[in-house]
């Protein structure tokens, strides 16, 4: 997580100097980079401490925050700063944030027990597969139950 705040920062710092529009393409190759890093990082910790049964509707809940509600607020606020003080020291801002965010993210995690307990059941993720082979009495057997009226099947 830390990491993909981190990578969150260095695309914020290459938004605040850029010069030529181009170069926000290989900024926004980054975008893979971040999402992917804190949005597993979250997902993986989810199923890790929250129980089966709530896990999909907890997952739902973490996507309408970070994707809809982070997303409007950050649209909303975004637009508002940049107005008011440009986008540099919006993205000045937004750098600062993410410098603040890493910073007590790695503290709260040095300071406390983030130690997670997991089973696993080995027997549960073994999957069993056998090939049963019909026999053909069974067949014949099963072909005479359905009566001579059903011609779904001529052999």
């Amino acid at each position: 997580m830390t990491v993909g705040i981190l990578t969150y920062l260095f695309r914020f710092i290459i938004y605040a100097y850029i010069k030529q529009p181009w170069w926000i393409l290989g900024s926004e190759l980054l975008h893979s980079l971040t999402f992917l890093l804190t949005w597993n990082t979250a997902l993986s910790y989810l199923s890790l401490v929250i129980p089966q049964e709530f896990r999909t509707s907890l997952a739902s809940l973490l996507n309408a925050l970070y994707l809809g509600l982070g997303n409007a607020i950050g649209y909303l606020m975004g637009g508002y700063l940049i107005d008011a003080y440009g986008s540099v020291a919006t993205f000045h801002m937004h750098t600062f944030a993410c410098g603040v965010v890493a910073t007590l993210f790695v503290a709260v995690y040095m300071t406390t027990d983030t130690s997670v307990d997991v089973e696993v059941n080995k027997e549960e993720y073994m999957i069993d597969i056998k090939i049963k082979h019909p026999d053909p009495e069974e067949f014949v057997q099963v072909y005479q139950q359905m009566g001579t009226d059903d011609k779904t099947y001529d052999p």
